[in-house]
């Protein structure tokens, strides 16, 4: 995968993009919106391990896009994440181009997202509800992904909640 470069685009005086003003009001939307803006809560979830930041290539534009998602290590180094709605913006750049950049805490490791389907789909969307509490409503709703590290890259272990105690 080529290097990913960033570049900033040039905003309108209120320093929201079209697509931020256009979404700005759409709840739903939210997520897709933020991923072209910065989000001080999402840096932290993603520090902390909480959350997976996704840099991947924009399906129309071309430029670098960034977005803050659930996910759930798997045993192998990938890491899995779902949609809520197959507009999401988010999937549709890996739809298009399956390379990424996938950062969680101090670790950023470049991927290929592989689509998941059937049970596996499901799976993932279970196991994402069960780690986050997130409401099942609408995660799923949208495609989900195996991150798959490439390169050698080491990926992202499994993620120990609670320690068993020591006898």
């Amino acid at each position: 995968m080529a290097a990913l470069q960033v570049v900033q685009p040039v905003l309108p005086e209120d320093g929201r993009s079209r697509a931020g003003r256009r979404h700005s009001d759409r709840a739903c939307m939210a997520g897709d919106a933020a991923a072209h803006e910065p989000d001080a809560i999402g840096d932290e979830m993603v520090a902390w391990g909480r959350a997976a930041r996704i840099e991947s290539r924009g399906w129309r534009s071309g430029l670098v896009r960034r977005a803050v998602v659930g996910f759930v290590a798997s045993t192998d180094g990938s890491v899995l994440v779902a949609a809520g709605s197959a507009s999401t913006a988010w999937a549709l750049n890996l739809l298009a181009d399956p390379s990424c950049v996938v950062t969680i805490g101090d670790r950023s490791f470049p991927a290929i997202a592989e689509p998941l389907d059937g049970a596996e789909h499901a799976a993932a969307v279970r196991d994402l509800v069960l780690r986050g509490g997130t409401p099942a409503e609408g995660l799923g709703h949208g495609p989900s992904f195996r991150l798959r590290p490439v390169g050698g890259a080491a990926g992202y272990g499994p993620v120990v909640s609670h320690p068993a105690e020591p006898e």
